[in-house]
């Protein structure tokens, strides 16, 4: 069930051609519910949709995003929180980082600007903005060693 824990749409294309991955998700998912897609985002999509689905029948993940959207006002401020309060696997793990962004530079590219777009200095008004940018480019830096 790795397959449901892709982050990105480069990510999930680690796992084969879009004929196999999608015929990998079809085989979990059973004989009653089939995946019919011709898009690599659509995939994703589809993968994520049904995810969200699994943690609101189980609870686990989706709880965790409910609270962090009612405890901060936007993405810019539980960002910089993430950034500047947590360490360790906890951080990655609110950042949605693991071992991909650290072997594929274009994957760490774009999930380091991503987050730039909400927490960069010239768009985000917060006081420790300049500051979480900076943490943020830290990190970036030791992904692509």
């Amino acid at each position: 069930m790795k397959i449901f824990n892709v982050k990105s749409v480069d990510e999930l294309k680690t796992f084969g051609n879009i004929i196999d991955v999608r015929k990998q998700v079809n085989n979990i998912l059973g004989d009653n519910i089939k995946v019919k897609t011709r898009s690599w985002e659509d995939l994703f999509s589809s993968i994520q949709s049904l995810k969200n689905l699994f943690n609101s029948i189980s609870g686990n993940e989706l709880k965790d995003s409910f609270y962090d959207d009612l405890y901060f006002k936007g993405n810019a401020e539980k960002y910089i929180y993430i950034l500047l309060e947590m360490d360790g696997k906890q951080r990655l793990k609110k950042l949605g980082v693991n071992r991909i962004h650290y072997s594929k530079k274009q994957v760490s590219d774009k999930w380091r600007n991503e987050i730039l777009k909400v927490i960069h200095p010239d768009v985000c008004m917060h006081p420790q903005a300049g500051k979480a940018t900076a943490e943020l480019n830290e990190m970036y830096k030791e992904m692509i060693k």
